[in-house]
């Protein structure tokens, strides 16, 4: 198997363009969350508010509430490392190849959702509160990420872009061009320094 690396570089978006219609973005942008990606933290949040009184959702948004004070909080003045990510089709491969780049860099591995949500999981039978779960976990892998990166550099592997990819790749019959803004980073979700893409291939 060949590991081909490509340094993604993020680009920032044209706030408004006249060669591309996105007349129908915000109704494809609630398509996409159907698949639990989410452009703001409040549009998460907002999935869990006629289930506020179910024991399991308080108990997450508590716990949340207590390991990340400041989600949704991008700015990070003491940050001393970088925030990497590792991207791919397949879920294992890039796996390994964030454990090794971790192990060469000295740095530590985020896990998205969070090993403390893991065992929430099972927890969110319901399809709203599922998704809402793993755009939380999102946020929250975020901001482990955030707090790490003043000590130690953090690496992910899978976060918002592979995840976004999928739903586009379900919602739109052709690729959106690279101008939609459906493609635009979440102001409130905190963004890596540099991204991975692993394409790998059988031999």
């Amino acid at each position: 198997m060949h590991l081909i690396f490509n340094i993604l570089y993020l680009v920032a978006l044209v706030k408004y363009c006249t060669t591309h219609d996105d007349s129908d973005l915000p109704e494809k942008l609630k398509e996409i969350e159907n698949y639990g990606v989410f452009f703001t933290l409040n549009s998460t949040l907002e999935c869990y508010r006629n289930y506020y009184q179910l024991p399991v959702v308080k108990v997450l948004l508590n716990e949340l509430t207590h390991r990340y004070p400041d989600i949704g909080l991008v700015h990070n003045p003491n940050k001393n490392h970088p925030f990497i990510a590792v991207e791919g089709v397949h879920r294992k491969t890039r796996n390994i190849v964030g454990y090794f780049l971790a192990r060469k860099m000295g740095a530590d591995i985020v896990y998205n959702p969070p090993q403390f949500m893991v065992s929430m999981g099972a927890n969110f039978s319901d399809l709203t509160l599922r998704k809402a779960f793993f755009g939380l976990g999102g946020y929250a892998a975020a901001c482990t990420a955030r707090q790490l990166t003043r000590t130690v550099p953090a690496i992910i592997t899978g976060h918002w872009m592979s995840q976004v990819a999928f739903a586009i790749a379900k919602v739109y019959d052709k690729v959106p061009p690279p101008e939609s803004k459906v493609y635009t980073w979440p102001a409130d979700l905190y963004m890596p320094d540099i991204v991975f893409f692993v394409n790998s291939c059988k031999s």
